[in-house]
């Protein structure tokens, strides 16, 4: 695979920020980055940012990543429809000779891989992402990107993206940002049977995205309370047709701590607890 020169800068702290459409191992990044007189520390640390890993596939382990025996730190990256023969559809991480590799993975997504990732004898963290079929961190979801057009490669979100500024400090997931208007998902195509309401990241910082769905016709009352019982913010007081809705509450103006999402109409009433971590 060949990267193209123009596709990287040089960042504070040696990260490499790139657009890539091809599998990659880091040692190629490294390699490139040395050739092109970039300096990175001698620990093998370096920061990836704004990645795009898509449509690739391997006979071996790591379709999209394969990290051996090192120390990388991944900022908005988007691994997404990648496919091993072995394991790691998505990314897969080793150690070598008993060194283990450290990686952590911020404001990600990790989607529609023959298999998200996977860890041998190796240390993964990661926070603030989307990975299918969940990983367990602060602030991480499971649920469909909403990618512009995934079957011609338009890796962009849709407006109503749960990656959508539910990222850390309320940044965006992924490496592509939005791209398109709203677009229905295979949940919204159908009248929902029921009421719910669902908040997430859980904790958040600062954005949370509350989902809620209305099976018919009424006003629905959406408001947040802190910790004493106050009432701090009115999210929405209208009428709703039958369908799934989103809202988004930005708390960046308040502190750490407990608050409660309450959802009310006319024959239904349900309050969620969420944790606002800063």
């Amino acid at each position: 695979m060949t990267i193209s020169k123009e596709l990287i800068q040089v960042l504070p702290k040696a990260e490499l920020h790139c657009h890539l459409d091809g599998s990659i191992r880091l040692s190629t990044i490294l390699d490139l980055a040395k050739k092109q007189n970039i300096a990175l520390p001698a620990d093998n640390e370096v920061g990836l940012r704004n990645i795009l890993i898509a449509n690739n596939s391997s006979s071996d382990d790591g379709g999209g990543v394969h990290i051996v025996a090192s120390d990388p730190i991944f900022y908005n990256v988007t691994i997404v429809n990648n496919h091993s023969g072995g394991s790691g559809g998505g990314i897969n991480i080793g150690s070598s000779q008993g060194i283990p590799s450290n990686v952590n993975i911020v404001n990600s997504i990790i989607w529609n891989n023959s298999s998200s990732w996977n860890n041998v004898n190796s240390n993964l963290s990661i926070t603030y992402s989307n990975i299918e079929n969940g990983f367990e961190g602060i602030g991480n979801i499971n649920s469909d990107p909403l990618f512009c057009d995934n079957e011609n490669s338009n890796f962009t979100l849709a407006e109503n993206s749960p990656c959508v500024e539910t990222g850390e400090n309320g940044v965006n997931m992924g490496a592509l940002g939005v791209g398109c208007e709203e677009i229905l998902s295979n949940e919204n195509d159908v009248i929902p049977s029921q009421y719910s309401l669902h908040t997430y990241p859980n904790p958040f910082n600062p954005v949370a995205k509350i989902l809620f769905s209305i099976p018919q016709l009424g006003l629905v009352s959406i408001k947040v309370y802190d910790i004493t019982g106050r009432e701090i913010e009115t999210l929405a007081n209208r009428n709703f047709n039958p369908g799934n809705y989103s809202i988004n509450w930005n708390a960046s103006a308040y502190p750490s701590g407990i608050y409660f999402v309450r959802m009310a109409t006319g024959v239904y009433i349900k309050t969620q607890k969420v944790v606002l971590i800063k």
